[in-house]
C-alpha cells in the first residue's frame, strides 16, 4: 500500500483502536449509496494524536470534534460533492465546512467544529458520488461527553 494511503487508514483505523475510556465517544459507520459505500465518523479533535492534528490543521481540544468522510466504489477512492451540517437537541443547526484531502489513491474528507460537551448532535451529510445523479442524505446521532 502507498505511503499516503496509509495517511488515510490512519485516521479511519485510528478510530478503532482506543483505550477504553474513549470508546463510547467514538463512532464508525457507513452506509450505502448505490455501488458506493460512504464511511463516516465524528470524534473530539483532542482524540486524535497531535502530530496527525497538525498533518490535517485542525485544533486538538476537548471543545472541537472532527467529522471523517470517504467513499468506496469496491476498493476504490471515490471523490463526491459532500456537504455536512449538525444540529444540537436543541434544533440549533450549523454547518461543518469539509476539506477534501488527496493522497495518492486515498480521498477523503475532514471538517473540524465546536462542540459544547455534554451534548448529542444529529449529523445530516448529502452526498453524490463522482459519477452518480442521486443526491443521497445520511443522518446520525453522536454523543459527546467532556
Amino acid at each position: 500500500m502507498r505511503r499516503s494511503a496509509w495517511a488515510c487508514w490512519t485516521i479511519l483505523f485510528a478510530l478503532f483502536f482506543t483505550g477504553p475510556a474513549r470508546a463510547a465517544e467514538q463512532t464508525q459507520n457507513s452506509a450505502r449509496l448505490g455501488d458506493v459505500v460512504m464511511h463516516y465518523s465524528a470524534v473530539r479533535s483532542d482524540f486524535f494524536a497531535p502530530k496527525v492534528a497538525r498533518q490535517y490543521g485542525f485544533v486538538r481540544s476537548s471543545t472541537r470534534a472532527v467529522l471523517t468522510v470517504s467513499l468506496l466504489r469496491g476498493k476504490v477512492a471515490v471523490p463526491g460533492q459532500i456537504t455536512a451540517s449538525a444540529e444540537y437537541s436543541s434544533g440549533q443547526p450549523f454547518a461543518i465546512p469539509l476539506r477534501e484531502i488527496r493522497e495518492g489513491d486515498a480521498i477523503y474528507y475532514l471538517g473540524d467544529f465546536r462542540v459544547q460537551a455534554p451534548a448529542t448532535l444529529k449529523f445530516h451529510i448529502d452526498v453524490r458520488p463522482e459519477g452518480s445523479e442521486s443526491m443521497h442524505r445520511v443522518s446520525f446521532n453522536q454523543d459527546f461527553y467532556p
